[in-house]
């Protein structure tokens, strides 16, 4: 007897969460759909308007992200030069000092 509910149980939740056949009900909604000159011209124009706004949204970002990299190249040639520059000055300084070394040197040598 219990072998039996249980079978008889499993077999209504079968049948119960089954899918319904419900191919013939989306033929017969979509012929009933019928579109007209309008709602064709509201579609194409809601497609248009979307796709516009995208695109102004692409080249915004677009926009920005080159004007993010000319400043990161701006940065990092000012950054450069102002190393040059350092070792330029570097340069000068140790130059200035080998020079006051040798006249001195130079000096001495003739007294």
């Amino acid at each position: 007897m219990q072998k039996f509910l249980f079978l008889l149980l499993i077999i209504s939740s079968f049948v119960s969460h089954s899918q319904q056949e419900s191919t013939t009900k989306k033929r017969q909604h979509i012929k009933e759909l019928v579109f007209d000159d309008s709602t064709i011209q509201k579609l194409q124009q809601l497609k248009d308007s979307g796709a516009k706004t995208i695109q102004l949204q692409e080249a915004n970002q677009a926009r920005e992200n080159i004007s993010r990299n000319a400043d990161g190249i701006l940065q990092l040639e000012k950054e450069q030069t102002a190393k040059k520059k350092k070792a330029a000055i570097v340069r000068i300084g140790i130059g200035a000092a080998l020079l006051a070394v040798l006249i001195i040197g130079l000096g001495r040598r003739k007294k």
